[in-house]
């Protein structure tokens, strides 16, 4: 490639798409380290975009800088966990947590429009779909961009399994008992401190979605060691999966298809106690209001971070 692109008068470059860390990267064979220190590669693409909220960014950009290798890693259509409604919002949030880590660029993989003319009504509805996912495009690729724009933070959680193997673990989903805390990382890309300072925020809101028997009061939740109240709790429904169940003696029942009351958690929130970068958010249930009738999961979080006259889908 270097001579090729010695002739050419420009170079070529190499690059490489790799899963979500070293050591998921070795054991299917690929020795990133060595490839980036004896410079094979110009470019990591790193992760799958399966658990891009949880890729270790930082590890890949530490050793790859030192040996003037880039880092682009990788969405794939949207955080995993958002809702394609909000994938705007989501990638611009992505965009500016792996910027903060100091990223050279965003590799996009399957931005998902369509392409046959078969699943569409019209012309017209073709260009409205891509016009609308296409507009992260011009924001994502400097920290400039996204300053002053809307995002929602969203934290992993269940890695489709056919992708498990070369995902980060994701901190969702957890289950919940009582008396007995769960910290959760939640890492922002935006100085909402001194957005806060600036009176450029507009909103900090945390959504959390929980599967299971759930009554006011019972959940706890502190955001980096300072208690948060006020919760409004909004009933959502049912939601199913198909899992194994656990018996009271630890033994696996047979696969079944079971059933959660579904329930959403909102609070607003204030910067501080967020901040820039890495923050943690601890759940726990209150022992007094215990509830027996079954199991309480937190499956989803996410952080939304609006600010005044910013832009949202």
């Amino acid at each position: 490639a270097d001579e090729i692109g010695v002739r050419r008068g420009k170079p070529v470059l190499l690059s490489a798409r790799v899963p979500d860390s070293f050591d998921l990267a070795i054991h299917l064979g690929m020795d990133l380290k060595s490839w980036i220190s004896r410079d094979l590669i110009d470019i990591v693409i790193a992760g799958g975009g399966y658990a891009s909220n949880t890729l270790a960014v930082a590890d890949f950009v530490e050793l790859a800088h030192q040996h003037d290798v880039l880092v682009y890693p990788c969405i794939n259509q949207k955080p995993w966990s958002c809702d394609k409604a909000w994938r705007r919002e989501g990638n611009r949030a992505l965009a500016a947590t792996w910027h903060q880590a100091g990223v050279d660029g965003i590799h996009f993989w399957n931005l998902a429009t369509p392409f046959d003319p078969y699943s569409i009504q019209s012309q017209q509805e073709l260009v409205r779909i891509r016009k609308k996912v296409y507009a992260c495009l011009t924001e994502v690729g400097e920290a400039e961009t996204l300053r002053g724009k809307d995002k929602l933070y969203c934290l992993d959680s269940t890695v489709f399994h056919h992708y498990q193997h070369i995902s980060s673990e994701p901190p969702l989903p957890v289950h919940l008992m009582p008396g007995a805390a769960r910290k959760i990382p939640l890492v922002l890309g935006d100085d909402v401190q001194a957005a806060a300072k600036a009176d450029k925020l507009a909103e900090l809101r945390l959504e959390l979605i929980l599967h299971g028997p759930l009554l006011p009061g019972m959940l706890t939740l502190r955001v980096n060691d300072q208690l948060v109240t006020g919760g409004e709790l909004l009933p959502t429904g049912y939601a199913h999966s198909h899992e194994h169940r656990h018996a009271a003696d630890g033994q696996s029942e047979p696969h079944s298809h079971v059933h959660f009351q579904a329930n959403q958690l909102s609070y607003l929130l204030s910067a501080p106690p967020l901040r820039l970068g890495r923050n943690e958010i601890e759940v726990s249930l209150q022992t007094s209001r215990q509830v027996v009738s079954g199991p309480l999961k937190l499956v989803n979080a996410q952080l939304w971070v609006k600010y005044k006259g910013g832009s949202s889908s």
